[in-house]
Formats: structure tokens, sequence, C-alpha cells
């Protein structure tokens, strides 16, 4: 942080001059912070785990969140959403898919309900 400082600066002057400097340092940490958590968001890659679908198969890996062809399957189906995953939990979350008694697993045969109805 860089404050400029006269010599006819009084004390008062100073400390506003220090508090608009800090305030904008925050806005600009606030910035910086908030544009790498939209990269990571970005660049975040989701493997979809679910029984393969019309416009997605399984282990299919989509990098920038959903994809674009299946956005009203995601909105009328909330089980099917639960089925993309990011890569790093996929052995977790293979490994409860095939115990029957999870969440996961629940998942799985509402997607399967779902798109049997879906034309």
């Amino acid at each position: 942080m860089t404050i400029e400082v006269s010599e006819k600066v009084s004390s008062e002057n100073v400390g506003d001059a220090i508090k608009k400097a800090k305030e904008k340092e925050t806005a600009s940490t606030e910035q910086v912070d908030e544009a790498v958590k939209k990269t990571k968001e970005n660049e975040q890659q989701l493997i979809y785990v679910g029984p393969p679908v019309k416009g997605v198969q399984r282990y299919s890996v989509f990098k920038g969140g959903y994809p674009k062809q299946v956005e009203n399957h995601l909105e009328a189906c909330p089980a099917f959403k639960q089925l993309f995953v990011p890569i790093q939990k996929l052995s977790e979350v293979q490994m409860r898919l095939n115990d029957s008694g999870t969440v996961e697993s629940m998942f799985y045969n509402k997607v399967i309900e779902y798109f049997e109805g879906v034309k």
C-alpha cells in the first residue's frame, strides 16, 4: 500500500488518506478473490457417473460446469445433477454407487426412471 503525504497535511488528513488507501486495497483484494473463485468454477471438471442417457455417456468429463445440451433435464430431475461430480471424488462416489443402500444409488435409479419417461 502506498500513501503519498505532503508536508502541509494535517494529521487528520493523513488518517483519511490511510483509510482511503486501505479501502482501495480491500476492494481490490475482494475483486481478485472473486475473479479467482470464478476462474476455479470455470476450470472445474465434472465427471458424469450416472447411467448413459441421451446427450451424456457415463464417465464423460465436462470442463467449466454442466453440459449445455442437458440443462433442461438438470432442472427437471435434481438427481441427474447430483451424478455430475468433481473428478477428485470419482472413486469415492463410484464405491457408493455400488452400494444399493446409498443416496448415490438412489439418484442413479431416479435418473433411469426419469429418462424412461423422456422422449
